[in-house]
């Protein structure tokens, strides 16, 4: 029976990072995946999804092409050769994974793995049946698309986000049922091809979870963009008709579409991993985990989408590095106050830090920095004007509690903001730092000076 010092199971984000820093730390590493290295979010999340994004990006670009004094022409759409640029660059990134496991001396196996105690687990594959023992074990197995009790998924006309991936075709008419980020991002695609998007949402808005300006600007650029948003209601039954399916909603709705989308949240994907055997506690499939990323077995830590804390693939990869921390001997806590979130709309959307509802129920003393895009010049270059970066700072010592953007290049604004809040850098030294011009960055200092009631181009 082979030993290593750390065993890896799931190849996701969380899991390909916590072998590639354990073999730099000199351990020996194995890896176990049923499936395709990467995980979801190499495979069905963010990476295709962004790859399929960028198409659309670059089709509505074009459709602007007249404003920038350039003809085109009539743009043609090769909806086989968007997936399957999507597909090289999903095989692509998949290959550098294997390249940096070979260099750093990573055994992976592929095969379907379950615990049997503490310390060893089983691993199926299609060719041998093998075990393995660990002195620490890392679960890392990811998550799956939530199917709703009463409407399974068909994986024709019922759809999971992962089948969506795979259509190689572009839909007529799509329902999306969940109006969080996965639905928006689907949205943006498939409206950006010339789908006809229908939204339904149980709460009452878009991105419930992100800052209520920034959900209502995102909806309302929906409607203009004819997409279809219906809010505060349950998708009830779903049934087979002519023109593909028909969705019955709770107020008494009936829509149309060729497809249906359900993409409502994710599960644990723990079934098969004897969690039980080792005596893992769970909850609703979750593992728990304590503030050093350990399961109730001691030497046995979980990281990524299966704790149930962040189901965020950065999040995987900072679990990671902590884990193989602790497992190398240092006692190192995780820290879940400034994540980054980020959904790439047209326009894109980030946040970080607090909102104002949780500025609320905190009692904070806080005040808004706003800006618009409208009044930046990069962005006009850019024609790309829709949007505003909202800021909350603390009015007792001006540090900077949340920040919420949307509009051109907010995933990569946000970076500065996480900074900035994770550092605790007041707002005053933000607009000290000089920005240069011109750049979307210069939007950040110029939301602070309007903070300061010293604005420079608003009024």
């Amino acid at each position: 029976m082979e030993e290593y010092d750390v065993l890896i199971i799931g190849a996701g984000p969380g899991g390909y990072t916590a072998a590639l820093r354990a073999a730099q730390k000199g351990l020996k590493t194995a890896v176990v995946e049923k499936d395709h290295l990467g995980g979801v979010c190499l495979n069905w999340g963010c990476i295709p999804t962004k790859a399929l994004l960028e198409s659309a990006r670059h089709l509505n670009s074009l459709r602007k092409a007249d404003e920038f004094g350039i003809r085109v022409g009539d743009s043609q759409i090769d909806a086989l050769k968007i997936w399957q640029r999507k597909n090289q660059v999903v095989e692509n990134l998949r290959k550098g994974i294997e390249f940096l496991f070979k260099t750093k001396g990573v055994n992976f196996f592929k095969g379907e793995a379950t615990l049997l105690n503490k310390n060893t687990i089983e691993v199926i594959s299609d060719s041998a049946k093998v075990q393995m023992k660990a002195k620490d074990i890392v679960i890392a197995a990811g998550s799956l698309p939530f199917e709703l009790p009463n409407i399974k998924f068909d994986h024709k006309f019922i759809l999971s986000s992962d089948d969506t991936l795979q259509l190689n075709r572009i839909p007529g008419s799509l329902i999306i049922v969940g109006g969080g980020a996965i639905g928006c991002e689907f949205a943006a695609l498939f409206s950006s091809l010339g789908t006809k998007i229908t939204i339904v949402e149980l709460l009452k808005n878009l991105l419930p979870q992100e800052d209520h300006e920034i959900s209502r600007t995102l909806e309302t650029g929906f409607k203009k963009k004819g997409i279809r948003v219906v809010t505060g209601a349950k998708l009830e039954a779903v049934s087979l008709s002519e023109n593909g399916v028909e969705a019955s909603i709770s107020d008494e709705t009936r829509i149309n579409a060729e497809l249906i989308l359900i993409c409502v949240g994710r599960k644990a994907n723990s079934p098969e991993l004897g969690l039980e055997t080792a005596g893992i506690a769970t909850e609703k499939g979750w593992i728990r985990t304590n503030e050093y990323l350990r399961s109730s077995v001691d030497n046995i830590y979980a990281i990524g989408d299966i704790t149930g804390r962040l189901l965020l693939a950065h999040v995987a990869s900072y679990q990671a590095e902590i884990a193989i921390e602790n497992i190398s001997g240092k006692q190192r806590s995780v820290d879940y106050s400034v994540v980054p979130n980020c959904i790439f709309t047209f326009p894109e959307i980030a946040s970080v830090g607090i909102n104002e509802s949780r500025a609320k129920e905190l009692g904070v003393d806080y005040g808004i920095a706003r800006f618009p895009f409208r009044a930046l010049g990069k962005a006009h270059t850019a024609g790309e004007t829709e949007g505003f970066v909202k800021l909350l700072i603390d009015k007792k010592d001006d540090y900077i509690l949340g920040a919420h953007i949307i509009g051109p290049e907010a995933t990569v604004l946000i970076a500065e903001l996480t900074l900035a809040i994770k550092n605790r850098i007041k707002a005053s030294q933000v607009v000290e730092t000089i920005h240069a011009h011109p750049t979307f960055s210069e939007i950040i200092p110029e939301a602070i000076f309007a903070f300061f009631k010293k604005p420079l181009h608003t009024v």
